[in-house]
């Protein structure tokens, strides 16, 4: 086993998770800002680490992970709002698990970009959520 691995699923991770909020905010939400911002990250979380190693100790079919995935339904959702939530934490905690692997292999410096991606997207989720809880607030005093 392989730490590479740990931050290869990772990357994998955190990029999917922020392509479900890309695609919330953008076609559902129609919020131009925070769907760029979602994509920008993402792209950055794919480029920022590289390595042939991540493919080399790649193992999708073999993880023993998966068996447990398809069993359970700790990911259900029953609304958008906790579809969007659940990919938020998706992406942060996969950042942090990227951002400390790094510092063992002595990718500092990689470390600390991965670090300031998870703050972006604490600040993302934030931003997505008190534009909707404004958002909810006018229409609320539209219906008045």
């Amino acid at each position: 086993m392989s730490i590479y691995r740990i931050i290869d699923a990772n990357i994998n991770r955190v990029s999917e998770g922020l392509r479900v909020i890309e695609d919330i905010e953008r076609f559902i939400f129609e919020n131009k800002e925070i769907s760029r911002e979602a994509r920008e990250i993402r792209h950055l979380v794919r480029k920022s680490f590289s390595n042939t190693q991540l493919l080399k100790d790649r193992g999708s079919l073999t993880d023993i992970g998966l068996d447990a995935s398809r069993e359970k339904d700790l990911d259900k959702k029953s609304n958008i709002e906790s579809l969007l939530i659940s990919n938020f934490k998706r992406a942060e905690e996969g950042l942090r698990s990227i951002e400390e692997c790094l510092k063992v292999i002595e990718y500092y410096e990689e470390s600390k970009l991965y670090e300031q991606l998870r703050f972006r997207v604490y600040e993302l989720e934030k931003k997505a959520f008190l534009y909707k809880s404004q958002e909810s607030i006018s229409s609320e005093e539209i219906k008045k």
